[in-house]
């Protein structure tokens, strides 16, 4: 019987990892954004495996993109301010349930802060386009989010959190 409580430090490592790499918190991504704001498709460069961004990270990307005018930011901005507001609302991240969000919110402001931590790198040229196959009204973007140093230092595990960590990977729960 594996003991979901306590995890081998290698383990905890590994799967922080992976799970801030899958929430789009890390790495090089391609994006498409409709005309309104809405996030259409995204894909990581790095990894292959799915992206899961929140519904708050995609409602507040979209407020923040249509108010991109008035307040003249740039998209870099955006997705920065995207992650900050969102970091914190319950149905953020939905990989890293299992870390406390005290402590995921801290670890943000130490780790994601940084002033070159995203970086544009195509904005709707053909390279961008070609990579992500988008709709002529949508517009597609690769960038990378690059953390500061210690990023993948795992939080502490909690093993009571919701979903299971067995359901985490098809397993069924006896909790």
């Amino acid at each position: 019987m594996i003991n979901f409580s306590q995890l081998p430090e290698w383990f905890n490592r590994n799967l922080w990892v992976k799970q801030v790499m899958q929430s789009g918190l890390k790495g090089k991504y391609v994006m498409a954004i409709d005309e309104n704001g809405w996030i259409t498709k995204i894909k990581s460069l790095d990894i292959d495996l799915p992206v899961k961004l929140s519904i708050d990270f995609k409602r507040i990307f979209q407020k923040e993109y249509s108010l991109r005018k008035e307040f003249d930011m740039d998209l870099r901005s955006i997705i920065m301010n995207t992650h900050y507001e969102s970091i914190n609302y319950i149905d953020n991240l939905p990989y890293l349930y299992h870390y406390y969000r005290s402590q995921l919110a801290n670890w943000y402001d130490n780790h994601y802060l940084a002033e070159r931590s995203i970086s544009i790198y195509h904005d709707n040229d053909a390279i961008a386009r070609k990579t992500l196959s988008a709709q002529d009204d949508e517009k597609v973007v690769i960038f990378e989010i690059t953390p500061n140093s210690g990023w993948s230092k795992p939080l502490q595990w909690n093993p009571k959190a919701m979903p299971s960590f067995s359901l985490l990977f098809g397993g069924e729960s006896h909790d």
